[in-house]
C-alpha cells in the first residue's frame, strides 16, 4: 500500500487524474439520465440520502454492500485530492479500536474531521481493479451493524 509520501510520481498522478475524469463523466451522464427518467428516490436511496447515480459508478456495488452491513457513505466518497491518488470513504460511522487496527493492517487510515469520519487509502495502481480490491477488504473488516432501516414513527 502506498502512502501519500511515496505517491508523488507525475505519471502515477496523471493516471489517477485521468481515471477520475473518466469516472466523473460517467457519473454525470448517469445522474442526468436518472433525473430525467426517474426523479423519485427509491427506498434504498432515501436511506442513503442520495440517488445511487450520485456516487462514482464503481462504488455502486460498494454502497450496496456497505448498506447491507449498516453503513451509509457520503456521495463525496471515492477519489480524493487534487490528483485523485487516494480513495476516501466519508460518512457518519464509528470505528472501534479493533476495527481500526484491522483497517490499518490493510493500509487504511481512519480520520475524524468536523463531525464526519473518513477511511482513506492509497491504491497501488490507478486501476479500478486495484481500487475495488481495497474497498472489498474494507467491507470485510467492518463489523456488521445490520441493514440500514428507516427510523420507526410509532
Amino acid at each position: 500500500m502506498k502512502s501519500f509520501l511515496n505517491n508523488n510520481s507525475e505519471e502515477i498522478n496523471s493516471k489517477f487524474s485521468s481515471l477520475r475524469s473518466s469516472i466523473n463523466k460517467q457519473r454525470k451522464f448517469a445522474l442526468k439520465s436518472r433525473i430525467s427518467s426517474q426523479p423519485q428516490a427509491t427506498d434504498f436511496e432515501y436511506l442513503l440520502g442520495a440517488f445511487i447515480e450520485m456516487y462514482e459508478p464503481y462504488l455502486k456495488k460498494i454502497v450496496r454492500l456497505l448498506y447491507e452491513k449498516g453503513y451509509a457513505i457520503d456521495v463525496s466518497s471515492g477519489f480524493g485530492s487534487k490528483n485523485a491518488e487516494f480513495q476516501v470513504m466519508t460518512g457518519n460511522f464509528s470505528i472501534d479500536y479493533v476495527t481500526k487496527n484491522k483497517l490499518e493492517r490493510i493500509g487504511v487510515k481512519f480520520r475524524e474531521y468536523n463531525g464526519s469520519n473518513s477511511l482513506i487509502f492509497w491504491p497501488e495502481e490507478a486501476t479500478l481493479e486495484s481500487i475495488n480490491t481495497i474497498w472489498m477488504k474494507i467491507i470485510e473488516a467492518l463489523p456488521n451493524k445490520g441493514k440500514l432501516t428507516a427510523p420507526s414513527t410509532g
